[in-house]
């Protein structure tokens, strides 16, 4: 299984723990990719990895990085996702019935009282 995780610094500014975390966690399972982005990046999650890197990817975490509805295609392998930013979630039930729909697991946090644990 191979992981990715992506980090804007407007996450890290609000949760400045989180990331490294995860990092230390999947570290311990298998490859991980970790991509820590420049506070004036804008790209959408699509747009940071390359296709190639993308089609070995089982699962990600993006932490305040933008998406779009057809971000999740851009990873043909994709098992499982969490795609979250500062106070809210960004998997809408679109995007949500679109990934049950490729039997992609989604991960998604009601409430901010989760990162503060």
């Amino acid at each position: 299984m191979k992981s990715l995780l992506i980090v804007h610094p407007n996450f890290d500014g609000v949760w400045p723990f989180v990331a490294d975390h995860f990092a230390r966690l999947w570290q311990t399972q298998g490859p991980l990719q970790f991509i820590r982005l420049k506070p004036d990046d804008t790209r959408v999650l699509s747009e940071i990895v390359d296709k190639n890197d993308a089609d070995e990817i089982d699962r990600v975490v993006t932490l305040g990085v933008p998406i779009t509805d057809g971000c999740h295609l851009h990873f043909p392998n994709l098992k499982e996702i969490a795609l979250e930013a500062p106070y809210q979630s960004l998997i809408d039930a679109e995007m949500t019935a679109a990934l049950q729909a490729r039997g992609v697991r989604s991960y998604k946090h009601p409430s901010e009282g989760f990162w503060g644990q």
